[in-house]
């Protein structure tokens, strides 16, 4: 292991002690430590790939003191079960739990995990997730947590602190003479610590530790002590030791490794793009990239782990770590670098055959960590971009919608990402799926930031603004949905005032983005705004449908729906707009695939009678939208559950108002379990929701006389409401109001007066 480079800079295998974030880790102990702290807590620790995250992370689960359990938790593709943080003790015990390359979690996995850890009874649980980025897969991650009772946070590890005398000379000296220690190599003073070091290269605790590492090799070999300090050059100096290690290993180490260096160096490619994985996936995943050699795939697999032991004993494939040193390998083994390392050509059909997809099959249980891996590399290595991922993507767009929701918005998130691959994965992007939506959301901004700024054509730039708009609605993301909502309505307004031929063209564009402005706008709460906008919508509409009403009545039934909606205030009203939907929606039901447009007409129906006290009534029109709704969630539960939990929600209210408990109590809380699940996969758009489905289950429970549960329930419902009316009083405090009303009365009726 001395002698591979890699080994000697993984931070698990702690050659160097621990040094320049003392600071970082006083603040972590702090976190685990606070007496006045909350029970359950989840800290986010993340910064650019080689910041020492995961050395950070290690010397903080060893400084833990006695009376903690420490567990690491690990996920490996293609696991059927999920992976949990074991523990043994008492209940009461201290546990700290360690979550490395959290963003590459699937999101359900992940908290299926938390949900694990949170109904275990510990006297005090910490999760410490240790990520490259808090972009769009944590955004919304605290939500959810917090409904577990964890109390969420984020800190960014920041760049080593600069000069002669800081954390980056006292990191070079303590790497320097450990490095000579396990090298052997005597007189570790004459490597002088790089005249760069406040470049912002060496911000990053890894380019401290390769410089460091390459100097003591290179004095070692007789070389000048003084590297080529520049991150790139040290990277292909270790990776070349890299290799001369495989070459050792097999021509003179008595033939401990049968493969030779070039079959290692493929076996290292495959395993860096495919993460650790159980034998039977690593052994498809090597026959797939075709390496030419003699020896069976598992006496391959075999001599890799003899030199990348895996850290996890059910998988092997163990990638080349550290991260970025593994990313820089796949750039220089792929064609386009100068260090033109063997094998190029094979590494550009790599990616490809790994991620081939055989008709009638699930995709390969590494894709999403082969994308990430690729999209990450590509950050740095703009020729593993424009020669591998990007005519990846193109030819096979659908791709990066295996990857999830978060390599989606990284991708989007490289600095000069090709608009092309954006457009042709944009493509394949569904109407609407739920794990998805806030990574589409973060591509179609990019996407839209682009095509903005390449087109004058005011009818292009209203359709890029109205997509855009709709792309935050299915992500929940209704503030930022308003101002691209208002500037395609305002366009087709100029548009439609032309002249006749392009108001014919243009009005019901501009009808379609005044709905979906007045959604935003109601689901911000300025609600007399949304009412003006969706009249005029509605009037447009049936001014259309007169003229064609087989072209544009099913739309015209949909916002009527929605009309209904904004009257609120007005119950005579809205049952008026809501019957004349459903009337119309009727008519036309079987053009509608299956009612959807119906659906919405009937619950608003069902809520229009029941704000009129007419709740036997509302009954019927309600069950009859469930059960449409249901159908469409059977076929597409991705695209139709939001609507099938919401309705599930208002059918609950019918029932209890019709005198009808049990049954009442039965369909809250299907919904319930429908926003959870939807809360999972995206907490702000549904967090609200799901708030409001726990406050009506409360109350059914209390119909029924189980006051602990309507207690435990509602309390719950008062958490996320106060955490929602912090970020955003107005659209919350009426919600959070109630629930509290309710949650008094509840504890009232158990005899807690204080």
């Amino acid at each position: 292991m001395h002698e591979q480079p890699s080994q000697l800079l993984m931070a698990r295998h702690q050659i160097v002690p621990f040094t320049g974030r003392l600071d970082d880790l006083k603040r972590l102990t702090a976190w685990r430590d606070d007496p006045a702290g909350p029970v359950a807590a989840v800290r986010l620790l993340h910064g650019p790939g080689g910041q020492g995250k995961t050395r950070l992370g290690a010397r903080f689960a060893a400084d833990t003191p006695a009376g903690w359990q420490v567990c690491q938790a690990a996920y490996t593709a293609g696991s059927s079960t999920v992976p949990t943080a074991r523990r043994t003790g008492p209940p009461g015990q201290r546990v700290l739990v360690i979550v490395d390359y959290a963003e590459r979690w699937p999101a359900t996995t992940l908290m299926e995990l938390m949900h694990d850890l949170a109904r275990r009874r510990c006297e005090r649980l910490r999760v410490l997730l240790i990520a490259r980025s808090a972009g769009s897969w944590w955004q919304n991650l605290p939500h959810d947590l917090q409904l577990l009772g964890y109390a969420a946070g984020a800190v960014e590890l920041e760049p080593l602190r600069d000069g002669a005398t800081g954390d980056r000379a006292e990191a070079f000296l303590a790497a320097r003479d450990r490095f000579a220690d396990a090298l052997g190599v005597a007189d570790a003073g004459a490597v002088e610590v790089p005249g760069n070091i406040d470049d912002p290269a060496f911000g990053l605790m890894l380019t401290v530790h390769m410089a460091a590492l390459v100097g003591v090799d290179r004095l070692r070999r007789g070389l000048s002590p003084t590297p080529d300090p520049d991150p790139e050059a040290l990277s292909v100096y270790l990776l070349n030791r890299e290799r001369a290690y495989w070459h050792k290993l097999h021509t003179l180490a008595e033939g401990r490794v049968r493969i030779d260096a070039d079959v290692m160096a493929q076996a290292v490619f495959t395993a860096t793009l495919v993460g650790p994985l159980g034998d039977d996936e690593a052994e498809t995943a090597l026959q797939r990239v075709r390496i030419k050699s003699s020896v069976s795939v598992d006496e391959i697999i075999d001599d890799h782990a003899l030199c990348y032991p895996a850290s996890n004993p059910l998988t092997v494939l163990e990638p080349l770590y550290p991260d970025r040193l593994g990313e820089d390998f796949l750039a220089q083994t792929t064609r386009g670098h100068h260090a033109s390392r063997p094998l190029n050509r094979w590494a550009v059909r790599a990616a490809e055959r790994l991620l081939a997809q055989p008709e009638a099959t699930d995709p390969p249980v590494w894709t999403a960590s082969t994308l990430t891996v690729l999209i990450e590399t590509a950050h740095r290595w703009e020729h593993v971009a424009t020669g591998q991922l990007y005519p990846l993507l193109r030819s096979r767009p659908q791709l990066a919608l295996e990857a999830g929701g978060a390599a989606l918005a990284r991708l989007a998130e490289i600095p000069d990402v090709d608009p092309a691959v954006l457009q042709a994965i944009e493509a394949q992007v569904p109407d609407r799926r739920v794990d998805l939506d806030t990574g589409i959301a973060t591509l179609a901004q990019r996407l839209a930031d682009h095509l903005l700024a390449t087109t004058e054509d005011p009818a292009e730039r209203a359709r890029i603004h109205h997509d855009l708009s709709g792309r935050y609605f299915n992500a929940g993301f209704h503030g930022q949905g308003v101002e691209p909502a208002q500037e395609a309505v305002d366009i087709y307004r100029e548009l439609v005032k032309a002249d006749a031929p392009a108001r014919s063209v243009y009005e019901p564009a501009l009808g379609r983005a005044l709905d979906l402005l007045g959604i935003h706008l109601e689901l911000t709460g300025r609600r007399d705004d949304a009412l003006k906008a969706t009249e005029e919508a509605a009037s447009i509409f049936r001014r259309l449908s007169q003229a064609e009403r087989e072209r544009y009545e099913p739309t015209l039934v949909r916002i009527l729906a929605n009309l209904a909606g904004r009257h609120q205030s007005d119950p005579e009203r809205r049952r008026a707009v809501a019957a004349e939907a459903v009337e119309r929606g009727r008519r036309w039901a079987d053009a509608f695939h299956g009612g959807v447009e119906l659906a919405g007409a009937l619950e608003n129906l069902g809520s229009a009678l029941a704000d009129l006290g007419r709740h036997h009534e509302a009954l019927a029109p309600t069950r009859e939208a469930a059960d449409i709704r249901a159908r469409q969630a059977r076929d597409a539960p991705k695209k139709y559950e939001p609507d099938l939990a919401r309705v599930l929600w208002a059918l609950g209210s019918r029932l209890e108002r019709d005198g009808q408990p049990e049954e009442a109590l039965a369909v809250t809380q299907k919904a319930v379990d429908a926003y959870r699940r939807l809360a999972e996969a995206n907490p702000a758009g549904y967090e609200s929701a799901l708030a409001e489905a726990l406050n009506k289950l409360g109350i059914h429970l209390t119909a029924l006389g189980r006051l602990d549960d309507s207690r435990a329930v509602t309390q719950e419902a008062v958490d996320v409401y106060r955490r929602l009316a912090v970020a955003d009083f107005t659209a919350h405090w009426l919600g959070l109001a109630a629930a509290l009303n309710h949650l008094g009365a509840r504890l009232s009726r158990v005899g807690r007066w204080k």
